[in-house]
């Protein structure tokens, strides 16, 4: 995400404001005149930018090449996603296309593992039909009952031999992944 520290007003997805009044500049011109502030100030306002969480920062006027070169310089070190999967006693291997539940191997379908492997992936939260069916369905036709079908076969699958349910079901709402 790139936030201009000059927008009046700005709201993240972390509830936290940005505003022109944390910067030292509000309401004045910024001058490079010595005893003004200029030059020593930027600096005081990248090093609160980054102390405040940002992985990056960048004064305006600037190339776009440059921006891009960071941004790709950025996702280069992000982290790989998860090969495995975990929660509880179930563990999801992505590459293998593996599941057990504690020593249990468990066979799934490619629907069953993208559906589980989705679970795993939003562990604790709530996931509606709606939301099931566009991240695992897509664009298919599906009858309505598809969701409460798959859910169905994976519990039939993973429950087994007494063990807790893990995919609970939270009605009015949909389907969560939580210990019972």
């Amino acid at each position: 995400m790139t936030i201009p520290w000059s927008r009046p007003r700005f709201s993240a997805s972390s509830g936290r404001r940005v505003t022109r009044s944390t910067s030292p500049w509000a309401g004045r011109r910024p001058s490079t005149r010595p005893g003004t502030g200029g030059p020593i100030s930027w600096c005081s306002d990248r090093v609160r930018g980054l102390d405040s969480g940002a992985d990056d920062y960048l004064l305006k006027p600037f190339a776009y090449a440059e921006l891009l070169a960071r941004v790709r310089a950025l996702l280069r070190r992000a982290a790989p996603p998860a090969t495995v999967l975990q929660f509880a006693d179930l563990t999801l291997q992505v590459e293998t296309g593996e599941v057990r539940r504690g020593d249990r191997l468990i066979r799934c379908t490619a629907r069953e593992f993208a559906l589980l492997m989705h679970f795993l992936r939003h562990p604790r939260q709530v996931l509606t039909r709606d939301q099931l069916l566009s991240a695992i369905w897509a664009d298919e036709e599906t009858d309505d009952n598809v969701v409460a079908v798959y859910v169905g076969y994976l519990r039939a699958k993973l429950d087994g031999d007494g063990e807790p349910r893990l995919i609970q079901t939270v009605r009015g709402f949909g389907y969560s992944l939580r210990e019972a």
